[in-house]
């Protein structure tokens, strides 16, 4: 499933982008994502409808100044800032939200106790939780993080200190 999705996101975001000349606002931008989500599960389930295989998936897509987030499943975004702190982009889950969601949201199948009914639709499943952000001078990072890692590392300002501390290049 993260194979699958790794190969295919980038292009069908191309795609999408591609076809639309206008500005992409707030708005559009999330229903792209969403619209994005949706089709590449609904071709994942269609050509491995046998494979019982399911992932989170969580994309960051940079146009100009603004930051696009979206996330299925159990994985958070945090957004450092320079003079101390951080900002939620896709946020952490109560307890009792996580058992709730952690079987109900993300891409591929789903079966809860035998019964893949319980688990609600695919499109229902697939649908992402979406962030845009403008970014300035005062963003320095983004961190991406299993929900249940945020809450062990401190929540956002314990993500974001660590991300401030240790940022990680590309070389």
């Amino acid at each position: 499933c993260s194979d699958f999705c790794a190969k295919h996101m980038h292009e069908k975001v191309l795609q999408k982008l591609s076809a639309y000349r206008g500005y992409w606002d707030a708005a559009h931008l999330a229903a792209a994502m969403r619209e994005v989500f949706l089709a590449i599960n609904t071709e994942y389930l269609e050509k491995h409808a046998a494979v019982g295989d399911s992932c989170a998936v969580v994309v960051a897509l940079i146009m100009g100044s603004r930051l696009a987030v979206a996330s299925v499943g159990n994985l958070a975004a945090v957004l450092s800032l320079r003079g101390g702190g951080g900002s939620e982009l896709i946020p952490p889950l109560a307890e009792e939200q996580f058992k709730d969601l952690a079987w109900r949201t993300y891409f591929g199948r789903c079966e809860q106790d035998g019964d893949p009914s319980a688990c609600g639709s695919a499109a229902s499943r697939a649908a992402p939780e979406v962030s845009v952000v403008e970014l300035n001078r005062e963003h320095q990072g983004i961190a991406f993080m299993r929900r249940s890692v945020l809450g062990a590392a401190g929540g956002v300002e314990g993500a974001a200190d660590a991300l401030r501390k240790r940022p990680w290049r590309a070389g």
